[in-house]
């Protein structure tokens, strides 16, 4: 799923194009270790992207499948949706939302951030291909990131759930409802896909949708201000932590 849950008004005419850095894209090694994190979910009929991500709290690094609200919605974690995960380096997963115990949190996508988070427990029988990102270093300073290069790994539906990546550049950031524009191409699936910046192919985003004002530009979310809302505790956004001990 790549919908527009709420409507975009940046101005992109101004994208500074010579701000654009390069650092560590042309590493493959690199790209091919974060495809092992991607995930493809199919939850209530929706079929969206996600990533497999060691979310910081508080000292700790917790296993968490994170993708779109508007992906694995309120709705299917209030009735405990079974929801199906195909992770890029093989086999398939069915595992139930449990509001009590599995489910972080989320963000509705008609608040902010559009975020969900699933706890992954050692006992899930996760392949052990795969590879959880980590945040990028810089993740506290929002700004860090403009006029940057980027990565988006997907599953774009056009191509029948087969990952793909695409090149773009961070243009704009809003910081008072955490959204990025961005330049990378997608398509409807792609709801929930990693956001790659820097020479180790670190985590700082996860792709939203498309612009109803600006055809052509995208927007997501960035890790950093999610990161820092839980860390606080502010139930105006957050609304379930179950996070185990």
């Amino acid at each position: 799923m790549d919908n527009d849950p709420i409507d975009i008004d940046i101005d992109i005419d101004e994208i500074d194009r010579e701000g654009q850095t390069e650092s560590g894209y042309d590493n493959p090694m690199l790209r091919e270790n974060a495809k092992k994190a991607m995930v493809r979910i199919t939850c209530a009929g929706t079929k969206g992207s996600g990533f497999f991500f060691l979310f910081p709290y508080r000292g700790r690094l917790i296993k968490t499948i994170i993708t779109n609200e508007h992906v694995i919605t309120i709705g299917a974690i209030n009735s405990c949706q079974n929801v199906k995960f195909e992770p890029y380096v093989g086999g398939k997963l069915s595992l139930k939302l449990e509001k009590t115990k599995r489910t972080i949190g989320y963000f509705s996508h008609e608040v902010k951030h559009d975020c969900t988070l699933i706890e992954i427990f050692d006992s899930d029988p996760i392949p052990k291909e795969v590879v959880f990102l980590e945040i990028h270093p810089n993740y506290m300073d929002d700004k860090f990131y403009l006029y940057k290069s980027i990565w988006l790994f997907q599953y774009p539906g056009k191509f029948e759930g087969e990952l793909k990546a695409a090149t773009g550049c961070v243009c704009k950031y809003d910081a008072v409802k955490n959204i990025i524009a961005h330049n990378a191409s997608s398509d409807h699936g792609s709801s929930g896909g990693v956001i790659l910046f820097g020479s180790e192919c670190n985590a700082i985003g996860l792709h939203r949708g498309g612009s109803r004002k600006n055809e052509g530009t995208n927007f997501g979310s960035l890790l950093g201000p999610i990161i820092k809302e839980v860390e606080i505790d502010d139930k105006s956004f957050w609304n379930i932590t179950n996070i185990s001990k």
